[in-house]
């Protein structure tokens, strides 16, 4: 595990070491964790932070260089584990999110239901029962286990077409 100061002409001069991950560490950002520079196989190079909480070794992925600069890079990295040192974990954040990405189009549709059906018991959304219908009889069956944040416009548009050519309206 190298330690060095991060310039911008020493991290692009970086070479992957064959069959290895290696992580280069900067030398220059003292605190609860590690913020340094992982070097795959292959050669991408991936920011990244290591630190303990509760007793694990947890790491977090930050983003990729060059893509990401080193002071930009540094800047999240001092922000996520000033976070570790209030107890949070960056690391398990970042999974919950993931998480909420892959919420599928079923999954949604219900979220959805729960939130209208206190509007319509109020007698704000009459149309509900009508909207329910149609979303189960054509949306769920097509799309229900996709996870959402994958639907394109093209998508939506072959869907309509379809429900264009065997509805009546």
């Amino acid at each position: 595990m190298p330690s060095f100061d991060f310039t911008d002409r020493g991290l692009r001069a970086l070479t992957p070491t064959l069959g290895l991950r290696v992580d280069y560490w900067d030398a220059s950002m003292p605190g609860p964790g590690l913020f340094g520079l992982r070097v795959s196989p292959a050669g991408l190079k991936t920011w990244t932070i290591h630190y303990r909480l509760r007793g694990k070794t947890r790491r977090r992925t930050i983003g990729r260089f060059p893509l990401m600069g080193y002071a930009n890079a540094k800047k999240t990295a001092r922000t996520l584990l000033a976070s570790v040192q209030q107890g949070s974990d960056p690391a398990a954040e970042k999974q919950r999110s993931r998480a909420d990405d892959r919420a599928t189009v079923r999954a949604l549709v219900d979220a959805y239901g729960q939130h209208v059906e206190v509007r319509r018991q109020a007698g704000e959304f009459r149309s509900w029962p009508d909207v329910k219908r149609s979303l189960e009889r054509d949306v769920l069956p097509a799309w229900g286990d996709w996870p959402a944040r994958e639907i394109r416009r093209k998508d939506v548009i072959e869907l309509v077409t379809q429900k264009a050519l065997t509805g009546p309206v």
